[in-house]
């Protein structure tokens, strides 16, 4: 056989002694300057490349390990290391392979998805400040903070309410501009943290930059040299620095709470911290993405590739289910951490399903149509269903193992069974948040602002139509008659003086007369409006949540209510229901009204009609989130507009519900449908509408 010649190492190349793997077994790990890149190897990789520069051929090497050591390689070990310096650019004249499998259709269809953009060396500046910013990163500092951070939630649980008020202030302009400089700098903040920590134990950090994520915009701190540290827990110490420094801003941010007046200063205190403890919690710490939680607990549990590992053992377990398949565990774990991994692996196979489905849905919201809904069906196709595509080609070659096994019948049988019910006709139900009110309702707000000169009924009052309710007065809408009054008159006189010289009153008639009707038109419209200040009743009914505190004498505002009139015992309830539920229900459909402050108690109601168009306002401010309710809208000069685009369903009732106006939620039915139909239907629209067919 013919002797193998051993290349020559990169001349730039670094072995550094790593922490033990799970079983205690030595490691260390290759860094190639070059690339930045990191490799650990075994005990038997680190003697060959120990030796690598002494010899040239691959027989004297293998001659040289076996007897110096206790290991026994052979030819076919040297080669598989070979195999991997050389695809990994590790030795001379061979550098890192293009990936190749991956064509220029696919970068360019998932360029946009993830990307790096390193921006600058910080090497420098974090070893010139690190003398500095060391007290931040000692641990009687944590402890300072987390005392701090335990004293700020005392102080805010009795404040909890007035502190979470402040949570819809975030859906307005103002508050996405402020939340947004604040979580560019806290995220600063968060990678200098690691970076910082990083250099407190010796390991370089050769550039910071910036990640995009379908071309949202993430901060990073290249600090993969820490895999050549030995103590975990200095690897755990730089994973979790930037969650640290989130959590010491949020305790800063509870205690100046306090001592801010209402305003700008709360609003800031509350978006650190709810960027900074959601943040934290629900994303960094989250093992389930491959963010910082991910990496401590894989530098906890010594298990490296940790999400390939668990996933391994996730489908060995769904094969083992799904098929009776008895294969061998696909790693070499003791039983109780093969059990967590399996766990763990079904957990990351459900939530990677969730993830690039919300991904896809957010490339077809980003992008404009149709290229919004080719994207988002080649994520779909590529993320989903191109796994479970090979996981049912590996299934089908593997056919001949399972066939007579009683669990694949079983299978067989459930997605029979779940086939069947696409085809059988079911009802369509969705429950949307609702008001119920009488069909004849008046709301009175005054006209103007305005003073209260006389009030002429009071709560569950029975009036008739015509009735006087109220009585205002507006010193304002006085003036302004007054004004139009003298304007109007001066105009008079002006043309009755222009009119006994002859010459003068032709020129000027035709403009005099214009101002004249102008003035007119003010003055009537004018006491239009004082006239509209003594209210009536506009039907028979009944005064229902008049406001106790109002008083004759009183100031009150145009967008102040007064008083509700209803005609009693014939009851309504208005809905506001979803752009894509429209097309599933019609007139004389059936429903069912549950009020909020009930929850056993419910009404039959049937849909009476199905507004055609958006609905602008919501005519029931008790369910909008401006008071309270579930509605995302927001007050613009006293109308309540809502978020999102929104349709009106008005339903008839019998129910005998006296003088209130009912916020509760409604349960509406459409007609039955072949479940496999509507789906269909719906697909379709969706195509016809996104490709501009409709």
């Amino acid at each position: 056989m013919e002797e193998i010649k051993l290349p020559k190492l990169h001349p730039l190349l670094k072995i550094h002694e790593a922490a033990t793997n799970h079983e205690g077994q030595p490691q260390w790990v290759i860094h190639h300057p070059t690339s930045n890149q990191f490799y650990k190897i075994g005990w038997a990789e680190f003697e060959i490349l120990s030796r690598f520069h002494k010899y040239d051929g691959a027989s004297e090497l293998i001659k040289a390990v076996n007897d110096e050591t206790t290991l026994d390689i052979d030819e076919e070990d040297l080669k598989s290391i070979l195999q991997f310096l050389m695809q990994n650019g590790l030795v001379n004249g061979a550098s890192i392979p293009l990936p190749e499998d991956k064509s220029i259709w696919y970068r360019a269809a998932h360029g946009y998805l993830y990307f790096t953009v390193p921006l600058f060396k910080p090497e420098r500046f974090l070893k010139a400040t690190w003398p500095y910013v060391a007290p931040l990163f000692s641990k009687g500092f944590h402890a300072l903070m987390m005392v701090v951070l335990l004293i700020a939630i005392m102080m805010i649980l009795p404040r909890v309410d007035e502190f979470l008020a402040s949570f819809m202030n975030i859906f307005t302009m103002e508050g996405a501009i402020l939340s947004f400089i604040i979580l560019t700098g806290i995220k600063i903040i968060h990678e200098f943290a690691h970076a910082f920590t990083a250099t407190k134990h010796g390991v370089p950090v050769p550039h910071m930059g910036a990640a995009f994520i379908v071309l949202y915009p993430i901060l990073y701190t290249e600090a993969t040299g820490a895999w050549r540290l030995k103590d975990k827990c200095a690897r755990i110490d730089i994973g979790m620095a930037g969650v640290k420094f989130e959590l010491y801003l949020a305790a800063i941010a509870l205690i100046a709470w306090h001592f801010q007046d209402p305003g700008l200063g709360q609003m800031i205190c509350f978006t650190i911290v709810m960027i900074s403890l959601f943040g934290s919690l629900l994303i960094n710490l989250n093992p389930l993405m491959r963010f910082d939680g991910y990496y401590v607990l894989s530098d906890y549990v010594g298990i490296e590739n940790l999400h390939a590992v668990a996933i391994d053992y996730a489908r060995h377990s769904i094969r083992k289910i799904c098929l009776g398949l008895n294969d061998e565990l696909p790693h070499d774990f003791d039983n109780r951490r093969a059990f967590y991994l399996t766990l763990f692996g079904y957990a990351i196979l459900i939530y990677r399903f969730f993830l690039f489905l919300g991904i896809a849905v957010l490339v077809y919201m980003v992008f404009m149509k149709p290229l919004g809904l080719i994207a988002m069906l080649l994520e779909l196709a590529w993320f989903i269903g191109l796994p479970i595509w090979r996981e049912l080609k590996i299934w089908w070659e593997r056919r001949h193992d399972y066939m007579k096994n009683f669990r694949f019948y079983g299978l067989c049988a459930l997605l029979g069974g779940a086939a069947i019910l696409l085809f059988i006709p079911t009802s369509y139900n969705a429950t949307f948040p609702a008001a119920m009110h009488a069909r004849d309702y008046q709301a009175v707000y005054a006209p103007a602002p305005s003073m209260i000169e006389a009030i002429s009924v009071s709560n569950e009052d029975i009036v008739n139509k015509g009735d006087p309710l109220i009585s205002l007065s507006s010193r304002q809408l006085d003036l302004d008659i007054a004004k139009a009054k003298t304007e109007l008159k001066s105009l008079e006189n002006l043309k009755r003086r222009d009119q006994t010289d002859i010459e003068l009153f032709r020129d000027r008639r035709v403009s005099i007369d214009e101002e004249l009707d102008a003035a007119r038109q003010r003055l009537n419209n004018l006491l239009e409006s004082q006239n509209d200040l003594n209210i009536t009743a506009n039907f028979d009914g009944q005064i229902v949540d008049m406001n106790p505190d109002m008083m004759a004498g009183q100031s009150i505002k145009q967008t102040d209510i007064i008083l509700r009139l209803i005609k009693k015992n014939d009851n309504r309830i208005t809905a506001y229901i979803d752009e894509h539920h429209l097309d599933r229900f019609q007139v004389g459909n059936r429903a069912i009204f549950r009020p909020n402050y009930a929850l056993f108690q419910s009404y039959d109601a049937v849909i009476e009609s199905i507004a055609q168009i958006d609905k602008g306002t919501i005519d029931f401010p008790i369910l909008s989130s401006v008071y309270g309710g579930e509605i995302p809208s927001q007050n613009i000069d006293g109308e309540i507009e809502p978020l999102k685009t929104l349709y009106k369903v008005t339903l008839s009732t019998d129910a005998d519900v006296k003088n209130k106006i009912i916020a509760g939620h409604v349960n509406l039915y459409g007609d039955a449908d072949q479940p496999i139909r509507v789906m269909i239907l719906n697909a379709i629209q969706t195509i016809r509408r996104e490709l501009s067919l409709n």
